[in-house]
């Protein structure tokens, strides 16, 4: 996934992190390192460098419960405040899905495949979903709900020596350009070069397969009949 990402965008991002998950008995269901890749378009690293340095931000949809479950970083209970505020804040927006992901993008596959994006929407009313920002720096880890202005954490950074767990995969790296390059982009052009003939050849293999069949011959200069691209047809009635 990562490569693929890198391919369309430049660059991909994952997030390799400790993760401490519990249970609605309260018991631990997992407790171990993770690499979750990123979507590009819920990614945000500093600009301003050329590598992942100072911070980087990425966006999740998650539900109340799984703030609740979740602990990323070290073993020990969740360490998430305000989530009766969080609870309050979507009860008084009154939205019956939560913050719906259509509000930031829509996911191109499932345009292309005539889907809707539910996620988020009125139509799933039962799983609210709040947009959560993780904001990884070097001395820090903060996380909060941009659109109900509620911090959930912020703590010092676990890892050991600032390190920011986070992976970038260029695909052709440039100068100052955290994104480097795609795939598609050095051969964009010519793409659409080769496109265009290709469609120009198939019109006229199609105009050669397809001939007219029949010709009422009172009505049309027969010597002007020529079916070739451009070609005009002298006749009486068109």
């Amino acid at each position: 996934r990562m490569d693929l990402n890198a391919r369309i965008y430049g660059a991909s991002f994952a997030i390799a992190k400790w993760r401490y998950e519990v249970g609605t008995d309260g018991e631990v269901k997992f407790d171990g390192p993770t690499m979750k890749v990123l979507n590009n378009r819920d990614c945000l690293p500093n600009p301003a460098y050329s590598s992942v340095k100072n911070w980087f931000q990425y966006r999740e949809y998650l539900t109340v419960r799984e703030l609740e479950n979740i602990n990323d970083t070290s073993s020990g209970k969740p360490k998430y405040k305000n989530l009766k505020e969080l609870r309050g804040s979507i009860l008084d927006k009154n939205v019956k899905g939560g913050d719906s992901r259509q509000d930031n993008y829509s996911p191109k596959f499932r345009q292309l495949q005539g889907l809707s994006d539910y996620l988020g929407t009125d139509e799933d009313p039962d799983f609210k979903i709040v947009e959560i920002i993780t904001e990884y720096r070097e001395d820090r880890i903060i996380v909060f709900a941009p659109k109900h202005g509620i911090i959930l954490r912020d703590d010092i950074n676990p890892y050991k020596h600032g390190q920011i767990p986070v992976i970038t995969l260029k695909y052709i790296p440039i100068d100052d350009d955290i994104y480097g390059m795609s795939e598609i982009e050095p051969i964009e052009k010519v793409q659409k070069a080769l496109n265009a003939l290709t469609s120009q050849y198939v019109d006229a293999i199609n105009m050669d397969l397809y001939r007219i069949l029949h010709v009422a011959p009172t009505e049309v200069q027969m010597h002007t009949i020529e079916w070739a691209p451009g070609k005009k047809w002298l006749m009486n009635r068109p």
